[in-house]
């Protein structure tokens, strides 16, 4: 009896040791997403110009939070399209932005990722480039730099689609990442 007790003992103190690594791991991604969004909370606080707004969000997701790349774009008075305002990062070279993004017209699926998030006024996201099967712009191009996660967060004011902020990083995102998800609508609610 008192070597079952001591074999169980052992048995829950080895699974502790295995899941710290991976408990580490998730507190290191949840700390890289809390880090840019206390940090863009602060700059809504402060700064008060749309545009110099979208480029500081873009630069605190790349610079504070350690993402490759992130644009915005802003939606046009035809609620059809939307223009390239400022990224920051490594998104795509110079000649390769993607200038206008395509919402489509609310009658068939959304045309792109940030199509979708600006149509359901919800993040959306891409977990993995390679694997994923929904629609995305430019997915060639984008996995030929590098680019295997995307999240397209949809920028809200007064219920409408202004605005959609999309950040890419190298690595797919983990399929359980609900604690992400959840920031990240906090960062677009902002």
């Amino acid at each position: 009896e008192e070597l079952a007790a001591d074999r169980a003992f052992g048995l829950k103190a080895l699974r502790a040791q295995v899941q710290m690594p991976r408990q580490r791991q998730q507190l290191d991604r949840l700390a890289q997403m809390v880090r840019p969004h206390s940090a863009i909370n602060a700059a809504v606080i402060r700064i008060r110009a749309r545009d110099e707004l979208l480029q500081e969000a873009c630069r605190l997701a790349t610079d504070v939070g350690g993402l490759f790349g992130a644009g915005s774009w802003v939606v046009d008075g035809t609620v059809r399209w939307a223009w390239m305002k400022c990224r920051a990062g490594q998104m795509v070279l110079d000649g390769e932005t993607l200038a206008r993004l395509d919402i489509g017209d609310g009658s068939g699926p959304a045309p792109s990722l940030s199509g979708r998030a600006l149509r359901t006024g919800k993040v959306s996201v891409c977990a993995d480039l390679a694997r994923d099967e929904m629609t995305i712009a430019l997915r060639e191009r984008l996995l030929a730099r590098g680019i295997r996660s995307l999240v397209a967060m949809p920028l809200i004011v007064h219920g409408k689609g202004v605005a959609v902020m999309t950040i890419s990083a190298r690595q797919p995102a983990p399929a359980d990442d609900g604690e992400r998800v959840r920031l990240l609508e906090n960062v677009a609610a902002s």
